[in-house]
């Protein structure tokens, strides 16, 4: 089956990356349309796009330039063109360019509702990783090529992000439409000692790659397998010939170890959290117990104990803030009461009478010794609040 060619940006600007993050999704839009047997309707006021599959990834509208006397005509037009196609659910993407600027009140008003806003868009240099990140020695990659791995995705998916179980069958049912490796999208899934705990998904197009959708099962978080899942869809994009790779993060740009309060202008206004809503799964007591001893076990076994703080630096982009703190010959060195764990390079621990100047100390020789040997500026994870000399 032919697909849309694409041809990778080289040397892009900050705004043609900008640009190549909505490229990208409407770029995905198209493809699944070809390759779906789908119906696309496009012009210079509106895209909008209709697959078999009942996800509404498969079903959607976009790039909508629309004058404000006819906007809400168009919407409800939108709605009854999908209702005519039986598609319970559909997108409307919503982006910088959008006109009128009011279009989401106006849905709203519709009877449509919010599912993400104010996402915050990423990118990054492939070129420019580091490749040598490990990870961990039983955990395989691999191209989604069969219909058991395909189940194991799909239960994978849904585990992840709490899902319906139709939003993970509508993968399986537009991969069986397409056939095995003749999809414009990639799916991978992460096995660890033979047991599925990690999915992802890769298309690229608009001269980048797209790495929206990725996940771990939540009993094997913090083993940096989504990391190396994120370094695997690196990886195959980077040997198709793409030199940049583009995301979104979520309205509250919660992303690794950090988000929308973290930055300073929030900071100085003083918002902060006073509730979260939290979507859990029921499970039995006795297999809560074991995922909660198999979390311990493994923290006590990697991370030291007692006093302390870690971890202490975020990870920079495809490394580990720990390996290189202990490639330069840091690990277990000490200033005052105060060490950097012989157990793992990226916690401080409290031997003794340690101070504030003594950790502060710690952070600076880690990070001069770091940037000099490799170049790399590690960022604090923790928060340093009150006097530190």
């Amino acid at each position: 089956m032919p697909m849309i060619a694409d041809t990778p940006l080289a040397n892009a600007s900050d705004a043609q990356l900008a640009a190549a993050v909505e490229g990208n999704e409407r770029a995905w839009f198209r493809a699944i349309v070809q390759a779906l047997n789908g119906y696309l309707e496009e012009n210079d006021r509106l895209g909008r796009y209709h697959c078999a599959p009942g996800s509404p990834i498969f079903n959607g509208v976009y790039k909508a330039d629309l004058p404000p006397h006819e906007a809400d005509e168009v919407i409800e037009e939108t709605i009854a063109w999908f209702k005519t196609r039986n598609a319970p659910f559909f997108f409307w993407w919503i982006g910088g360019d959008t006109q009128p600027t009011d279009l989401g009140d106006r849905l709203l008003a519709h009877g449509l509702t919010v599912f993400e806003k104010d996402a915050t868009a990423m990118a990054a240099d492939i070129d420019r990783l580091n490749w040598s990140t490990p990870r961990p020695p039983e955990l395989r990659l691999d191209p989604v090529s069969t219909e058991a791995q395909l189940q194991q995705w799909k239960q994978v998916f849904l585990e992840s992000f709490s899902i319906p179980e139709w939003a993970g069958q509508a993968w399986v049912d537009a991969t069986h439409m397409v056939g095995f490796g003749r999809s414009p999208w990639q799916l991978l899934l992460g096995t660890l000692s033979g047991e599925p705990v990690s999915f992802g998904l890769l298309f690229c197009g608009a001269g980048v790659a797209g790495l929206n959708g990725l996940g771990t099962r939540p009993a094997f978080r913090r083993r940096g397998i989504a990391s190396a899942m994120q370094l695997e869809r690196l990886r195959l994009a980077r040997e198709m010939g793409y030199r940049y790779a583009v995301l979104t993060a979520s309205e509250m740009g919660f992303g690794y170890r950090t988000s929308y309060f973290k930055r300073s202008e929030v900071r100085k206004e003083q918002e902060i959290i006073l509730e979260a809503e939290l979507a859990l799964r029921p499970a039995a007591r006795e297999a809560i117990e074991a995922d909660l001893k198999e979390c311990i076990s493994q923290r006590r076994k990697t991370q030291p104990t007692g006093s302390g703080a870690g971890s202490i630096f975020k990870n920079p982009p495809g490394d580990y803030a720990g390996r290189l703190i202990e490639a330069v010959g840091l690990k277990g060195h000490r200033v005052g009461g105060a060490q950097i764990s012989p157990k793992h390079a990226n916690f401080m621990v409290n031997v003794g009478d340690a101070t504030a100047a003594d950790v502060s100390s710690l952070i600076e020789t880690a990070r001069m010794r770091v940037i000099d040997q490799f170049g790399i500026w590690l960022d604090l994870e923790i928060e340093m609040v009150g006097e530190w000399e």
